[in-house]
């Protein structure tokens, strides 16, 4: 059967399950978002956060995601952003580990 592969239901398709239900674990979703340096202030990464989750919350760019068949994430603070970013380094090292890719 037919299925998304976000592990949360999508609004946009709310007939078709997550693929998660049937296979555990399973999540995969394209995600952004906007990095700094390290060594950048925290004040500036905590307006940077909030003036981009103000964005995110707008009707306008619901609506564009919309367009691409993408819906809004869920607010989230920097430090759960970077536990994304490596959460899916680790991830898709270990796919490209078990594949046996290589860089030519």
């Amino acid at each position: 059967g037919l299925g998304t592969s976000s592990a949360r239901q999508t609004t946009l398709l709310p007939e078709v399950p997550p693929i998660a239900r049937t296979v555990p674990g399973f999540d995969w979703q394209a995600w952004q978002g906007v990095a700094v340096a390290a060594a950048t202030p925290r004040a500036i990464v905590q307006r940077l956060n909030a003036e981009m989750q103000k964005f995110q919350n707008t009707a306008d760019f619901h609506a564009l995601l919309g367009k691409f068949g993408m819906e809004p994430s869920p607010p989230n603070t920097p430090e759960q952003f970077g536990e994304v970013v490596k959460k899916d380094a680790v991830r898709w090292a270990e796919a490209v580990r078990v594949s046996g890719a290589k860089v030519d």
